[in-house]
């Protein structure tokens, strides 16, 4: 066989073993392009996925942070409501307090007046109610508190009122009939108890007082002169008798002890609530 034979069958064989050799290089390439489509494909999912996440997350936190807010709202206005309340009622008892003017009907005026301060201890008992549901829970307590110390000086005030009418129907009355009528004759007694009760040492509530004879003898007189006014003083003169013979210190204590007790409860809840509102 000359040179160009083994020439053509080598070149044959050549050929021959380069067609496996491009498919296989061609499969190779194949495989490698399909994994990396793979991967690309996984991590577009996982940057999608990610994104998502970020997105629910940032979503999740708004809608936290809007609920946040609409909740400290709704308890900011319902502290306020009951701050606002309480000081209301502050206000219609100092308004409600003084004499009957002599131009107005005593028991319209003072129909009026109760009327007045029942609405406004009214109106803190609802507020209460509504900012301890507002929560949290550790606030319940001072708004129960405020509620009462409200309510106490309101009681007050309808005590004040009551005995500002008292003395208005009394001193009507003492002017209608005779200069020793019985009236006037009720009244020269309270005056007489109220010097005699103020004479003695003022012993708070709950101490024990042992009251003199005299203490008892006034109490009998004062029942005897009852009976004989006319009945639509009944009331007046139990109220006009009860604020008459009131030690001054009881009196005083009294008075001290409400307004202390409501400032004191009404600016107490006012800082728990800012920092309940602050956090």
């Amino acid at each position: 066989m000359d040179l160009q034979g083994v020439a053509a069958i080598a070149a044959a064989a050549v050929a021959a073993t380069a067609v496996p050799a491009t498919l296989l290089v061609g499969r190779w390439q194949t495989k490698a392009a399909a994994d990396a489509a793979k991967e690309a494909s996984r991590t577009g999912i996982a940057q999608a996925e990610a994104n998502y996440r970020a997105a629910l997350d940032a979503v999740k936190e708004q809608a936290a942070t809007s609920h946040s807010q609409w909740r400290r709202g709704l308890r900011r206005d319902a502290y306020a409501t009951l701050l606002t309340a309480a000081q209301r009622a502050r206000n219609a008892v100092e308004s409600s307090v003084g004499p009957f003017p002599p131009d107005i009907d005593v028991r319209t005026e003072l129909t009026a007046r109760k009327s007045t301060l029942n609405a406004v201890a009214n109106q803190v008992e609802e507020a209460r109610h509504i900012a301890s549901l507002e929560g949290p829970p550790e606030l319940s307590p001072y708004a129960l508190e405020l509620h009462r110390a409200a309510r106490e000086l309101v009681q007050r005030g309808i005590y004040l009122t009551e005995t500002d009418a008292a003395n208005r129907a009394i001193s009507d009355a003492r002017g209608s009939e005779s200069p020793n009528g019985p009236v006037s004759r009720f009244i020269l007694h309270v005056a007489t108890a109220e010097a005699l009760i103020n004479e003695i040492p003022y012993q708070p509530t709950g101490e024990d007082a042992s009251l003199p004879q005299w203490h008892a003898d006034l109490i009998t007189e004062r029942d005897r002169l009852y009976v004989q006014l006319p009945s639509e003083l009944s009331r007046y003169a139990i109220w006009y008798w009860r604020a008459h013979t009131m030690h001054f210190e009881e009196w005083d204590a009294w008075a001290n002890r409400t307004i202390t007790a409501y400032t004191d409860r009404f600016f107490t809840f006012l800082r728990e609530a800012q920092d309940i509102l602050d956090q």
